[in-house]
Parts: C-alpha cells; structure tokens; sequence
C-alpha cells in the first residue's frame, strides 16, 4: 500500500483533496479473512489483474458484515475501482473468477463519491447495488443484464445456440454503451461485449464513445469516429493513412511471442487446446474432471498471460498448441 502513490503518480495526476468512502456489508463464513481490499483500475484491460501495488485500500470488516473503506488519494478523473475480500491463507491480491466463492466486484468512484452498497442477495458481491449514485446503477444494470444472458446460455448445449445467445448479449452491451449518458458505464459495457462480434466492432464502439465524451486516460490510444465533411476530402485521405498506419502498428502489438505461451502452466496448456478446439467450459470441465468455475479460472488467467481478451484470439497460438 505504501508504493501506491509511486506507482499511480507516475502513470495518473493525483488529487490529494476530498474524501471518498464505501460503506456496504458483506456476508461472510468462517473460511474468509475479515478484511475488505480497493483497487484501482488503471487500465480496463487490468480489470482482473490482481497486485498488492494496485490496492490502495482496505478496512476490517466487523463482526455483523459492515465496513468502511476510505482514502483521500485518488486521480483526478473518476475511474473504475475493484473492491474484493480474499480466503483465509490466501494472498491479499487473490481473485476467484466465477463460481459462489467469486469474491469481487467493480464500482465507479472518485475523489468525492460516498457511496452505500446495498447487501448482495445471493454470493458475496452478486448483484451489488448503489443507492443515489447513477454511474453505479448504471454499472448495476449491465452486471444484471449479464447475468440474464448468463442463464440462457447454461440452458442451451448446442454450439450454434449458444453463439446466438451470446451475439445477442453483446448487441445489447453495444446499444446499451451508445445510449449511456455516463463514460465509465459505457466503456464496462463494451468491455463485456466481447463475444460473438469482431475486433472492428468494438473499436468503432470505443470510438463513439470517445466522439462523446472528454478526455479521459480510458479513452488513451482510442480515435473518435470523424465527422462527415464532404468539403475536406485531404482531411479523409489523411485520416485513412492514419487509421492504417495505427492498425498496422497495433497489429504488431497484438502478436505474441511464443515466450507468452511458455509461462502457461500444464493445466492452463490443457484447457488452451480444449479452447483451441472449440469446447464450452462445461465441456472442458468435463473433459478435466473438474468444476465449471474452476475452468473459468482458468481460462481469465490464460488470457491474461496471452493478453487476449476472447476466445477467437486463441487462433494467434495454433501453431504452438497444435505442437504440443
């Protein structure tokens, strides 16, 4: 906690004015620890990396569940944070992805937010809600609606259903991040969109996003969609050039060295392939001989080693999974 602010002051201004607190309640057995963690998040692509450096809070959690998280450091522009509890033995920056014992859960904060977390109805987080603040139901709103669509897909085995559901749920996120009036939502939103659509749609939906709104260091890298002006066609012609010099440096980017690969553990190798081969996580487990929730692990840490963000970006390792 000590080295939070050198590490977020050299990537966000930090305002030292102002006091945020959380206050909530969280129902909790024998076998968690009594205290509560904030993270922030820097980068929406670091919403499920887990480091001591990021936690920039914490607080005991009593006896009857409640707590109060507060702090007076937090960068200028409001940012998502992640707030999660963590079993006992475990390290303090342990997440559990999935399943009842997931332990976290995501907010919109900044340096003035007070904000009350109603109790979860079921798990620990599940559900959460926040009374009087929009951003947050707004953040609400999209958990729930992935919640929906969640339970369609577990009621369908064939493939071709599930791909229909899950196009569904990504139309949807889509539509809901353009009509959004509130940034942090509306990137969430489109962060979770991930299935059955291509890379071009989600850029272009991060670009409406950035057309509408200031600046923010969520929005760094993201071009605005351009406005039509029939009278400047240099202008187009140079913003095409641009357009393909960016996509060409990000294509070099996004390519992986096998080196990625190598630090995938064997069981994370097993679970690649199965993904490679298009089974479902249900299938996988299966397959493993193990729990659901466990293959959903699994498979965010797989795409956090492999900085991938979906399963059809798994085709980047054909040819070291097909070597294996």
């Amino acid at each position: 906690m000590k080295l939070l602010p050198i590490f977020i002051g050299l990537l966000l201004p930090i305002h030292l004015a102002g006091q945020y607190a959380i206050r909530g309640t969280v129902r909790l057995d024998s076998t968690w620890e009594r205290t509560v963690y904030l993270s922030l998040i820097p980068d929406l692509e670091d919403m499920f990396r887990c480091s001591e450096h990021l936690i920039m809070a914490k607080s005991d959690i009593r006896d009857d569940g409640q707590f109060v998280l507060r702090g007076n450091i937090f960068p200028e522009r409001p940012h998502l944070v992640r707030i999660h509890v963590n079993k006992k033995g475990d390290p303090p920056a342990t997440l559990v992805i999935g399943g009842k014992d997931e332990n976290h859960c995501f907010l919109a904060l900044d340096k003035d937010s007070r904000l009350q977390l109603k109790p979860a109805t079921e798990g620990l987080f599940d559900h959460f809600s926040v009374t009087q603040d929009p951003r947050n139901q707004a953040l609400y709103t999209i958990d729930s609606l992935r919640t929906y669509f969640a339970a369609i897909d577990t009621a369908f085995s064939s493939i071709a259903y599930k791909n229909m559901v899950q196009k569904e749920q990504a139309a949807t996120l889509l539509a809901f991040a353009d009509s959004c009036r509130f940034l942090l939502p509306a990137l969430y939103a489109v962060q979770h969109a991930d299935w059955g659509i291509n890379r071009q749609e989600l850029q272009s939906a991060r670009a409406r996003i950035a057309e509408r709104f200031s600046y923010h260091p969520y929005l760094q890298g993201i071009i605005p969609l351009p406005v039509a002006n029939n009278t400047r066609p240099a202008l187009w012609g140079g913003m095409l050039v641009l357009l393909v010099l960016i996509g060409g440096v990000l294509t070099l980017i996004l390519q992986r060295p096998p080196a990625a690969f190598k630090d995938l553990s064997p069981q994370e190798r097993k679970i690649l392939y199965h993904l490679h081969t298009g089974k479902t996580n249900k299938e996988i487990a299966g397959e493993l001989h193990i729990e659901p929730s466990t293959v959903k692990s699994h498979v965010y840490s797989i795409y956090q080693k492999l900085n991938i963000s979906s399963r059809k970006e798994v085709v980047k390792f054909k040819r070291w999974i097909d070597g294996e």
